[in-house]
C-alpha cells in the first residue's frame, strides 16, 4: 500500500501570505529607507527582495543547525547538556528581567 502524504506547502503559503504582521512590518519599516525623489516601487522591490533573501538564508542556517542538533540530541549525554543550557538561559533571562530597572 502506498501512503500519500499531503504537502504542507499550500497551507503554509496561505498562512504567510495572509499574515497581517508581515504587511504591517513592511508598511511601518521599509518607507524609512525609500528616497522620496526616486520612484518608490523599484526601491520597495529591492528592499523587500533583500529582506526575503536574508530571511531565506537565516531559515537555511536554522535548518542545518537544527539538523545537526537533532543528530546530536539522540545521545543521552548531549540531550542532557542541551536541556541544562536551555534551563540556564531561561533562569538567566528571568534574573535579568527581574533585576531590570523600571522606568
Amino acid at each position: 500500500m502506498k501512503h500519500h502524504q499531503k504537502s504542507p506547502f499550500w497551507p503554509a503559503f496561505l498562512v504567510v501570505v495572509l499574515n497581517p504582521k508581515a504587511l504591517i512590518f513592511y508598511v511601518a519599516f521599509l518607507p524609512q529607507f525609500v528616497d522620496a525623489k526616486s520612484p518608490a516601487m523599484p526601491q520597495f522591490l529591492v528592499l523587500g527582495g533583500t529582506f526575503c533573501v536574508i530571511a531565506l538564508l537565516a531559515a537555511i542556517v536554522s535548518a542545518f543547525a537544527g539538523s545537526g542538533l537533532r543528530r546530536g540530541a539522540k545521545k543521552a549525554k548531549t540531550l542532557s547538556v542541551l536541556n541544562k543550557c536551555g534551563a540556564g538561559a531561561m533562569v538567566a533571562s528571568g534574573i535579568l528581567t527581574a533585576s531590570s530597572a523600571r522606568n
